[in-house]
């Protein structure tokens, strides 16, 4: 069940993450994409990190449930995802980087302010922002 889609800075690579609870598929897929637009070698690009809440889940299917929503990219290639965890970080090549942790479970991210340098973060009853060293990928003006 795909939910947040990025594009890499370099147009190569698109990035769906597969909230599937199932086994095995707790992770972020890649695609690589052709000059025409067109997407191929499907692979899974970064293994998401579950909270103990869900690993301990009562029902066995909810074990599975990393929650990944939406998501951005920095302009190094870094990969963000909310999830039940928090907003996981991902290296251009799938290596997890780190969490950010917040009060409630983030349903989705982007990065702004006036250097796209400000990455906010939206749950279900709040917001909340961090100033970051990188700044937010965006498609140039009239290609998006």
């Amino acid at each position: 069940m795909p939910n947040g889609v990025e594009l890499s800075p370099d147009g190569k690579t698109l990035f769906v993450n597969n909230t599937w609870q199932k086994p095995g598929e707790n992770f972020i897929w890649a695609y690589d994409v052709a000059d025409d637009g067109s997407l191929s070698k499907k692979r899974q690009f970064a293994k998401l990190n579950l909270t103990p809440a869900v690993l301990n889940a009562e029902k066995p299917e909810d074990r599975l449930d990393s929650g990944a929503d939406g998501s951005a990219v920095d302009t190094e290639g870094r990969y963000y995802v909310a999830t039940r965890t928090g907003v996981q970080i991902f290296m251009p090549d799938g290596a997890y980087v780190g969490t950010i942790f917040v009060p409630q479970y983030p349903v989705s991210i982007t990065f702004g302010g006036m250097n796209s340098d400000i990455l906010y973060m939206v749950g279900e009853s709040s917001v909340w922002s961090i100033q970051t060293k990188v700044r937010g990928f965006r498609l140039p003006e009239g290609l998006n």
